[in-house]
């Protein structure tokens, strides 16, 4: 592991994490004998991330820590979130919103991956899960506040239209693989910030209220 907190180990942290948080939160996991399904609308915002990162593979979750590490590079700063001030991490998350606009697919699907990895509370860093939920829950205010909800709804839509001509051009149905990756960042990062954000509903006396409720207002009245 590197002084940041990266590395080899990093790399099943974040499926071990959301694992343990399962089974608390399932009370226990395969030691309870009797099912208790509770039919609502969502599930527990523990259990909902978790089912939404069950069908990502590791390797997968690794390439946004190196998107993260990349731009950290190119931006010469140190490639630990938790070293940064918010100003910062502010700057940071705009030119990722810069990069999201170039004609080039690959520096906009880096940027994605990055931004997804940072919504994710960073979880290469994180000593503990309690840690890592927080700087999810955090970050993905972050997010919400600047702008990036609304830049990856139009992200998707592009993507959207630009498969949609490919595969008419092509007479190609089958969806590829790489397609398939890249819409999945795409919704982890509309999802992850969404649930967060329904989660943050539900709290009794929240600092974010005002994005909670802006976020209602945005859902409510869009077209």
């Amino acid at each position: 592991m590197d002084p940041n907190g990266n590395g080899k180990r990093g790399l099943h942290r974040f499926k071990e994490i959301i694992r343990r948080q399962r089974q608390d939160s399932d009370g226990g996991g395969t030691d309870s004998p009797d099912l208790d399904f509770v039919y609502d609308d969502t599930d527990s915002h523990i259990n909902e991330i978790t089912e939404l990162y069950s069908y990502t593979e590791q390797p997968e979750l690794q390439l946004n820590v190196k998107a993260f590490e990349d731009q950290m590079e190119l931006y010469n700063l140190p490639p630990s979130w938790q070293r940064l001030s918010i100003n910062k991490r502010k700057s940071v998350v705009m030119k990722l919103l810069d990069q999201l606009e170039v004609s080039s697919k690959p520096l906009r699907m880096r940027s994605a991956r990055c931004i997804l990895y940072i919504a994710q509370g960073c979880w290469a860093e994180m000593q503990s899960d309690t840690e890592q939920q927080e700087w999810a829950r955090n970050n993905s205010m972050l997010l919400y506040q600047l702008g990036v909800f609304n830049a990856f709804t139009d992200l998707l839509n592009i993507e959207f239209e630009n498969s949609t001509a490919a595969h008419v051009a092509m007479r190609k149905i089958a969806v590829s693989l790489a397609d398939s990756q890249d819409l999945r960042v795409i919704l982890s990062v509309l999802y992850t910030i969404t649930e967060v954000i329904r989660n943050e509903k539900y709290s009794e006396s929240s600092e974010y209220e005002s994005n909670v409720n802006g976020f209602c207002h945005e859902i409510a009245n869009s077209s």
